[in-house]
């Protein structure tokens, strides 16, 4: 029976620390005042390269971007947002200035991460899908995939988490 009772309460442990999968670092978003100066500055000094142009043009087309550059740094994406007059980029840019927006890491299943970081206090901010851009399956309806969490207060930074549609890699 012991044994039954240390099994039982050994399986309601790991339910209880199941910790959620994440990627390495997908990018990091840096809300500018001016986006291609500052691809420009990093381009000069460090040689960084334009990438993932087809993604930056799509992400303009969404309502709080005036500008949006991803940059390779040595191996790091750095997402460059020039906001538009409204939303959270603006709002951070005209309160503190240029600096580290949120942090972006893709998880196996965003619906769980979400749940846990809403035990630990942190909300949504807006979720939405990317599978126009991500090249998913046009005949099945979108769900969410990326998903903006509120955990400035928490650790300095918002997390922004991403789960690629299923097929896509």
């Amino acid at each position: 029976m012991l044994a039954w009772i240390l099994l039982f309460l050994h399986k309601k442990n790991k339910e209880f620390d199941m910790k959620i999968k994440v990627s390495p670092l997908v990018h990091i978003e840096i809300v500018v005042h001016d986006a291609e100066e500052t691809y420009q500055l990093l381009n000069r000094v460090f040689g960084a390269d334009k990438v993932e142009e087809d993604l930056s043009s799509y992400a303009e087309t969404l309502s709080p971007f005036k500008r949006i550059i991803h940059v390779d740094q040595g191996g790091t994406v750095l997402q460059l947002i020039e906001p538009a007059e409204s939303g959270t980029w603006q709002k951070q840019l005209k309160e503190k200035g240029p600096g580290v927006h949120n942090i972006t890491f893709k998880v196996d299943n965003i619906q769980d991460a979400i749940k846990a970081l809403q035990k630990e206090g942190c909300e949504p901010l807006w979720q939405t899908s990317l599978d126009a851009i991500l090249g998913s399956d046009p005949s099945k309806p979108a769900e969410p995939n990326t998903c903006m969490i509120d955990t400035m207060e928490k650790v300095g930074f918002r997390l922004e988490l991403f789960q690629k549609p299923e097929g896509n890699t």
